[in-house]
């Protein structure tokens, strides 16, 4: 098997909050090479599953750290007439542990070679692995299209694949974080806040990601409401949700690191083809009586 590595020759930090992120620094790299992967899977388009589905992605094709993904001969049902190519161009990715990670939003493909907003995705994210022999991705349309296309979620899993060539594909970090904002219920031990609002923002650079909390009270005799930001939690794509989770945080409280509101563990995942966030944490049990061991429990939908 033709083996591919993906290696950063750029070392950069990604501002994601600016109070959870460090000073940018960058050095020299060598211009990355193109290259281009052919791979042949199953293809879900909503209730429809089109087998040896091809898809071919070119990498650092017009510009380092960007892909395109072409989807060929795809069909939304078996009544479908004809079969549409469908490009989605200039996707940003990065390698993070060996692996080939993309994430974009709100995306105008090229049908047939022409840009068709008719076909808008709202949001596509996936990965290929380190030796270029699996891809996986989940991709979704927009809500406000045709009745017949409108939130038409892809799926699509391949681990077979074949390459224009050997060496090695040179792919640096994105230069900015995917934000994604949720309304929905909080429950901060007894007390439940709804609405609630939440903002999750990737770092793909790093595989993590920070969960801010907007306008959170204990209970409604609280005073006062609280940004809370929980930094860096460590992020996997698990067959399209993105799961989280991290344990001893020292939240910012506003843009200001808290000790006193430590949370001893947080978990939860974004499910992209549902739109729906679930979240838990706890806070630590040697703080100040009020919110030790403060359970929190969330579930919100993609604010679209």
């Amino acid at each position: 098997m033709k083996k591919f590595l993906f290696i950063l020759p750029l070392l950069a930090t990604m501002t994601i909050f600016h109070s959870c992120a460090d000073d940018e620094a960058t050095m020299p790299y060598t211009p990355p090479q193109e290259h281009s992967f052919s791979f042949t899977g199953d293809l879900q388009v909503g209730d429809f599953t089109l087998s040896d589905a091809a898809v071919e992605v070119k990498a650092n094709i017009g510009a380092a750290g960007r892909m395109d993904i072409v989807m060929q001969g795809v069909k939304f049902s078996d009544k479908m007439p004809v079969t549409l190519d469908i490009t989605l161009k200039s996707v940003p990715c990065t390698e993070t542990d060996g692996a080939l990670m993309f994430s974009a939003e709100n995306i105008v493909p090229l049908i047939a070679g022409n840009p068709s907003s008719d076909y808008t995705f709202a949001f596509l994210t996936g990965w290929i692995n380190a030796d270029a022999s699996e891809i996986t991705f989940v991709a979704q349309m927009a809500d406000d299209l045709a009745p017949h296309v409108a939130g038409m979620t892809f799926t699509y899993k391949a681990n077979e694949s074949d390459s224009d060539e050997e060496g090695e594909v040179v792919v640096p970090p994105a230069t900015g974080g995917m934000e994604h904002s949720f309304t929905g219920a909080l429950q901060v031990g007894d007390f439940t806040l709804a609405p609630a609002s939440f903002t999750v923002v990737v770092n793909m650079a790093t595989s993590t990601v920070d969960i801010k909390m907007l306008g959170v009270k204990f209970s409604d005799k609280m005073p006062l409401e609280l940004d809370i930001t929980l930094c860096s939690l460590v992020c996997t794509n698990e067959g399209g949700k993105m799961v989280f989770s991290g344990e001893n945080i020292v939240p910012l409280i506003g843009s200001i690191p808290s000790a006193d509101y430590t949370f001893a563990t947080a978990r939860g995942e974004f499910d992209m083809r549902t739109s729906a966030l679930t979240f838990d944490a706890k806070m630590a049990d040697n703080l100040a009586a009020h919110v030790a061991g403060k359970e929190f429990v969330y579930n919100g939908a993609l604010n679209k």
